[in-house]
C-alpha cells in the first residue's frame, strides 16, 4: 500500500467516512488521514 498523494501532491482526496459528516454520523476510520492505494492498482495490465 502506498500513499499516492506523496507521488502527486495535486491529487485531492476527501475521506468522508473519516469524519462525522457522513450517512452513519460517526467516524468509521478512526485516526485515518491518508488515502492508500494498492501497488498492484498502478501496474498496467
Amino acid at each position: 500500500m502506498i500513499n499516492f498523494q506523496k507521488l502527486d501532491s495535486t491529487i485531492k482526496v476527501s475521506l468522508a467516512y473519516s469524519t462525522t459528516n457522513n450517512i452513519l454520523g460517526f467516524d468509521i476510520y478512526g485516526g485515518l488521514e491518508d488515502s492508500l492505494l494498492s501497488v498492484g492498482a498502478l501496474k498496467p495490465t
